[in-house]
């Protein structure tokens, strides 16, 4: 399976080629999109990490289910210690960028 190459603030990042979305629901041909799923963006988050913080270990798991998607990003210090808070901020911050939004339970309402 062919790589796509991404540029995200001046570096170059690969993801896999299914997240370029060509045609729409209907097969119709769209004007070309970058579609950034759980596995495009944890794919993004994990080279993101290794760009940026080569000592800290980097896990993702993405999940689809009715209705929505997730992502856990789970980050330590080679040795299994903590990382610092304001390396956990910024590895959080650059993962929030692939937030669509979030279900609120209690209203029953997605908030985009």
């Amino acid at each position: 399976m062919a790589n796509l190459k991404v540029q995200i603030g001046g570096t170059i990042y690969q993801i896999n080629e299914k997240a370029l979305r060509k045609t729409g629901w209907n097969k119709e041909p769209i004007t070309p999109y970058f579609y950034a799923s759980y596995v495009a963006a944890g794919q993004l988050v994990k080279q993101w990490v290794k760009n940026n913080y080569p000592n800290v270990v980097c896990r993702v798991k993405g999940s689809s289910f009715a209705n929505g998607n997730s992502m856990s990003v789970n980050v330590c210090n080679v040795d299994g210690s903590p990382i610092s808070d304001a390396d956990y901020q910024a590895i959080n911050n650059f993962a929030h960028l692939f937030e669509y939004g979030r279900y609120d339970g209690q209203h029953d309402l997605y908030e985009s």
